[in-house]
């Protein structure tokens, strides 16, 4: 992930307190203008088709356009899982 809007804070497991470690990340876009999918590199930005293929499911994370991940407890996977989104 990149957490260039803010530093990623060190996730601790709200049951024991151990590190967690991201179990999944989740994107709003798939390109976002600094990297594109080869197969899309032939639409043009703001036309519907590009709209299309850089939000496939329709997911927005955050505060439109962000991300976030699922984190997962390092010594228990069975503690709560947390999400944290930038």
């Amino acid at each position: 992930m990149d957490w260039s809007v803010s530093d990623m804070p060190a996730l601790e497991c709200v049951t024991c307190g151990a590190r967690t470690g991201l179990l999944l990340q989740v994107d709003s876009f798939e390109g976002d203008g600094r990297w594109c999918p080869l197969e899309d590199r032939h639409l043009v930005y703001g036309t519907p088709g590009y709209e299309e293929r850089i939000e496939p499911t329709g997911v927005d994370i955050g505060r439109g356009g962000s991300h976030g991940g699922f984190f997962v407890c390092s010594s228990d996977p069975r503690h709560p899982v947390l999400f944290h989104s930038q």
